[in-house]
């Protein structure tokens, strides 16, 4: 199984929205860590709309830490269920404050998440933008992709160009190949030849550009009866498929050849 980090570069499209999508179609258990520092979780208060409580999520995987050594019992007391019976949500925090309090989490809790197999889930860390305070740095170094989440607009290409250095510093050794990007709505104006050339760093998957279809995750609109079947929902399979077979091929670059 295998841990996808998911970062902005400019913000919408966002982090969130897109772990939220790509959930709602994975091909196995998912479970979604809202790591972003900006605080107030965007699963709570957008997708749930305020319908269920936050005494659950990272602050509680982090004090849990501090009286013991992290495990799977500790990740999923601190889960909540969302979209499917398969997909759950570990929340971020609820003040940007709290964000400091965290650095000694991220390589307990990246080292939990990698040794998920045996649940047979497999993980998406919202960690918010590349540039915010106090980011999960160590979350995403560990994690088997690195994607930036960003759209196709002038913005967007110069706000991942910049961010790109700093993704490839946390990554270390080998890093290209286990980072990448992941565009919202290509075409607008800019095609994916032209991001990856610009950005220097491949597009891994493509999610249609539908903000309407995307406010079902991001807002919590009503959800039409065939939404599930639309364009939007489509390439988010799709888009899943994709980084799975990415991840699976990455461990086999990086596996140790016997003799």
């Amino acid at each position: 199984m295998s841990v996808f980090a998911l970062l902005t570069a400019a913000g919408a499209p966002g982090a969130t929205t897109t772990a939220l999508g790509l959930a709602s179609l994975w091909p196995r258990a998912c479970l979604i860590v809202e790591a972003d520092m900006a605080g107030s979780s965007s699963v709570l208060a957008g997708h749930l709309r305020g319908t269920v409580r936050h005494d659950r999520g990272l602050v509680g995987l982090a004090i849990a830490h501090q009286q013991r050594d992290l495990g799977a019992t500790d990740l999923w007391d601190q889960a909540i269920g969302v979209l499917t019976e398969r997909a759950y949500i570990i929340p971020g925090i609820a003040d940007p404050g709290q964000g400091g309090n965290l650095s000694s989490l991220w390589p307990p809790l990246i080292a939990l998440l990698g040794g998920l197999d045996e649940a047979g889930t497999d993980v998406l860390v919202d960690a918010g933008r590349v540039s915010q305070r106090n980011a999960p740095a160590a979350l995403v170094s560990g994690a088997d992709l690195a994607l930036v989440v960003m759209g196709s607009s002038l913005r967007d290409v110069a706000a991942a160009r910049s961010s790109a250095p700093s993704l490839l510093r946390w990554r270390g050794e080998a890093a290209r190949s286990g980072s990448g990007l992941m565009v919202v709505g290509p075409r607008r104006p800019y095609s994916v030849a032209e991001i990856e050339s610009v950005v220097g760093l491949p597009v891994l998957a493509v999610v249609e550009w539908d903000p309407r279809a995307a406010a079902v995750l991001s807002a919590g609109a009503t959800r039409p009866r065939r939404w599930g079947k639309g364009r939007l929902a489509s390439s988010y399979a799709t888009a899943a498929l994709a980084l799975t077979e990415a991840a699976a091929a990455r461990r086999q670059w990086l596996r140790p050849v016997t003799r």
